[in-house]
């Protein structure tokens, strides 16, 4: 942490990173990588529910969230380092759909899509 955190401030949230033009072509969400729990499940076996609590959490620049502080224990800084290279190094698209569960006539669980 004592490395990483203040790295990784100093790249993604300082208002001293960069000119603003780079910044405005930039995307303005920071993502943060939370610590897992002692004890977490890390994959979901089948027929078991999947208990990891949300662990990427995103904040905007300029919005009204709060980004976590240097000092923050819960949050992976390494990993929330890497994974907003990766995320800011690339130009992607995002596809979000609405799906619905539902069962067939064998019992198996299928997904239908609502709404893409």
């Amino acid at each position: 942490m004592k490395f990483w955190a203040p790295f990784f401030m100093n790249h993604f949230v300082s208002e001293a990173h960069g000119d603003s033009s780079s910044r405005e072509e930039e995307d303005d969400c920071v993502y943060f990588v939370k610590k897992a729990k002692t004890g977490e499940k890390s994959e979901k076996k089948e027929g078991e529910e999947l208990k990891m609590e949300e662990r990427v959490v995103v904040r905007r620049r300029g919005g009204k969230n709060v980004f976590p502080k240097v000092e923050d224990v819960t949050i992976e800084w390494e990993q929330s380092f890497f994974l907003n290279v990766i995320l800011m190094s690339f130009d992607y698209t995002i596809e979000v759909s609405v799906r619905q569960k539902w069962h067939d006539d064998t019992g198996k669980e299928r997904l239908k899509v609502i709404k893409k």
